[in-house]
């Protein structure tokens, strides 16, 4: 199987944890059975049910100055939205550390809550 992307991740015990979560997205096509076993015992393989995410997209490299002046800015959109954050933020990067910084796509994303007032 080729890589796939996104690959997210996020800090496993909330903001400030030195530990990560990593996820990747599978092809469609695959579900939980069909998919390969993980060799290390430490990867587990999840469904993740569906969540409305408010997502931000820039490129350049990942860094972290650049990863949280992106992140600060969607809270803002999302505040100013009327939306309420349900997690921490999560970030997710589609291309190799090998790619330009200019064409490398990196999101942050945020799982949300608050768009009843919409869809009246």
């Amino acid at each position: 199987m080729a890589m796939t992307a996104p690959v997210a991740q996020r800090p496993k015990g909330g903001a400030g944890s030195d530990t990560f979560v990593l996820s990747f997205v599978m092809p469609s096509g695959y579900g939980l059975d069909s998919l390969p076993l993980p060799l290390d015992p430490r990867v587990r393989l999840r469904e993740e049910p569906a969540k409305l995410m408010a997502v931000r997209s820039y490129s350049g490299r990942w860094t972290e100055a650049n990863y949280r002046d992106n992140e600060s800015q969607l809270l803002a959109a999302v505040e100013k939205a009327g939306l309420t954050p349900m997690a921490p933020p999560v970030y997710a990067r589609y291309n190799s550390p090998f790619s330009l910084p200019f064409i490398r796509r990196n999101e942050t994303m945020v799982e949300v809550r608050g768009m009843e007032h919409l869809t009246d």
